[in-house]
């Protein structure tokens, strides 16, 4: 087993917009990050940051920023 920074063989994805919504959805429910986080396959800080910032909330969605 292979300790420490890996970060150079490491992979990184960024949040899709399913992803986000996945998130709140399940937050909502009661669900914790780390159940989230298995769900998705990311790391736990990654939705305790996505959390904490609120990246995206549909009333504050611009419709010309839309994925459709």
């Amino acid at each position: 087993m292979v300790r420490g920074c890996t970060s150079l063989s490491a992979q990184y994805r960024h949040l899709a917009l399913d992803d986000r919504i996945q998130i709140q959805t399940q937050y909502e429910k009661g669900a914790s990050e780390a159940q989230i986080s298995r769900e998705i396959g990311v790391h736990r800080s990654t939705i305790t940051r996505e959390l904490t910032r609120r990246a995206w909330q549909p009333e504050q969605d611009h419709a010309n920023l839309r994925p459709y």
